[in-house]
């Protein structure tokens, strides 16, 4: 494979992993939400910090992704039911 047809062949990967996101039922969920992806990204390491989620790194195209995930603390408050900020 040549120089070209392999830039060629990921500007066309990329293309389409662009066009799957965008695609998803989720895209633009969090648009609009007071305080932005900081906001967003405090309320992720507050709830590692207090052991609900934790972080997990996985291999996909040969691109390393982290991802929270909860923890079992996380899943047993999820299934009482309860806010994350109530005591």
């Amino acid at each position: 494979m040549t120089r070209d047809s392999s830039d060629r062949l990921n500007r066309l990967m990329t293309n389409a992993r662009r066009r799957n996101v965008i695609a998803s039922p989720h895209f633009g969920a969090l648009e609009g939400l007071q305080g932005g992806s900081d906001a967003l990204h405090a309320l992720l390491a507050e709830l590692e910090t207090d052991g609900y989620l934790a972080p997990v790194e996985r291999a996909w195209e040969g691109v390393r992704y982290t991802y929270p995930v909860p923890t079992a603390l996380g899943l047993a408050r999820l299934a009482e039911g309860r806010l994350f900020g109530d005591t």
